[in-house]
This record gives structure tokens, C-alpha cells and sequence, in this order.
């Protein structure tokens, strides 16, 4: 059963993996411009940020009020420059796991900061899909209390704590923002998480990284939807150069 549930998962990752590649494709052929109608040498970057965006993540939002113990927020913004966005990600996470005979708590927060590539730049309501990378930071304390029958000195409790764990990892990130109304925006991310490192103690190590997941797992996934109030800066729409 265990078996059939991973070939499960496997199968929803590749089916969105083919479904970012079938969106971008089609992008890509919406955007397209034929070339040689075009002197590559009159087109210019346009360094002028276009609009600033900040959103929340709602799947974190929707465990927090719904699950004891939990707490995970996180608020994410970007500035856009002309196909492409910076993006500022902070976050926080407070859970409580608590077994038969093991309670383990831990806090912390993190930060990321990424470029995005917008593969819809001349989409006229604004519109994105994107692929980009990013570089988080997180720092958290972790506790851990735990009981067990030894069957010569009997019932034994014992507790453990470090502060202050400093870890670090990079993300590849592909998604999307579509405009809803007015300068109201839906968002979604999958995030592919890897390269973590973290301090190491003797005390105790690291279960579950705020931002990350878990330390164990060498690559994670993760999946975030968001809303977003945007500010524009400018309602100029670039233009394309003309043959004189």
C-alpha cells in the first residue's frame, strides 16, 4: 500500500512538471517575434520597476487556524523589472509534535531572496509565469522531551534543547500570477528545495528546518498559493521598435 501511495505522489509531481512545460511552451509562442523584423541592437533593458507586489501564502494561514499547536505564516513580495521579478520571502514556523512517549517543539523563521524570469513580459493584463531560483536563510531552536522504560532503573524522562540553529539551502521555483480583479492577484509556487546545510550539535540535531522541512531529506518539495495586492508604478506599455 505504502508502495502505491508513492508511485501516487510521484505521478501528481510529474503531471505538474509536464503541465509547467506545456504553459511555458505555449507562453513562448504567444511571446514570440519574428527576429529578423526587429534591429536587436534599438531593444534596451528596462531597468524602471514596473510594480511592487506583496501577498501572504494562505496554505500556511489555513493549517494555522485549523491545527492546534501550529503556527506558519509567510509573506512574500516582489518588484517587477521588465520580464523579470525580485522576490523577498519571509516566513515563520512554530509546531508542537507530540507523541506516545516524545514531544518535540520547534520555532523559527526564514528568508529567501530569488530572481524570477517572466516568460509572459508583454501579456496585456500583466499576467506570469515564471522559473527562478532562490537562496534562503533560516535560524531555529528546537527542544525535545522525551520518556522511556528501562527495564532495570525504570521510567526515565529526559529533555533536550539548541537555539539558534543557522541553516541554509537554494530553490528552483516555477509558477504562476494571474490578475483577478481591480490590483487583486492569485499566485502559485512549487518550490524544489535541496543543497541544505545547518549547524550541527552533539545535543541535539535538527528534525524539521522552518522553510525547508525535513533535515534528513537531502531534496524537498513544496507547494504555496497566495494572494497578492500589487502597486503599479507606471501604466506605460512598452513598445516594440519600428523600421524607419
Amino acid at each position: 500500500m505504502k508502495k502505491w501511495r508513492r508511485m501516487l505522489k510521484y505521478i501528481d509531481k510529474l503531471s505538474l512538471f509536464f503541465l509547467f512545460l506545456s504553459i511555458a511552451n505555449y507562453a513562448i509562442a504567444q511571446d514570440d517575434i519574428d527576429l529578423e523584423e526587429i534591429d536587436s541592437t534599438k531593444i534596451e533593458f528596462e531597468f524602471i520597476p514596473k510594480s511592487f507586489r506583496v501577498g501572504m501564502d494562505m496554505v500556511g494561514l489555513v493549517k494555522t487556524l485549523s491545527q492546534n499547536e501550529y503556527t506558519e505564516l509567510e509573506i512574500t513580495s516582489d518588484i517587477a523589472v521588465d520580464k523579470y521579478f525580485l522576490n523577498f520571502e519571509y516566513g515563520i514556523l512554530e509546531r508542537n509534535r507530540v507523541g506516545d512517549s516524545i514531544n518535540y517543539f520547534v520555532n523559527g523563521t526564514f528568508l529567501r531572496v530569488g530572481l524570477d524570469f517572466n516568460f509572459l513580459k508583454n501579456d496585456p493584463d500583466g499576467n506570469a509565469f515564471f522559473f527562478g531560483v532562490k537562496y534562503a536563510l533560516g535560524k531555529s531552536n528546537h527542544s525535545l522531551d522525551f520518556n522511556y522504560t528501562d527495564p532495570i532503573f525504570g521510567s526515565i524522562s529526559e529533555s533536550r534543547e539548541v537555539n539558534a540553529i543557522n541553516a541554509r539551502w537554494f530553490e528552483i521555483n516555477t509558477g504562476i500570477k494571474v490578475k483577478l480583479f481591480w490590483e487583486i492577484w492569485l499566485g502559485f509556487t512549487g518550490r524544489l528545495k535541496f543543497a541544505l546545510k545547518h549547524d550541527n550539535t552533539i545535543v541535539l540535531d535538527p528534525y524539521e528546518i522552518p522553510g525547508y522541512g525535513f533535515s534528513e531529506q537531502k531534496v524537498m518539495w513544496g507547494f504555496d498559493y497566495y494572494v497578492f495586492y500589487r502597486i503599479p508604478f507606471s501604466k506605460r506599455k512598452t513598445q516594440l521598435p519600428t523600421e524607419k
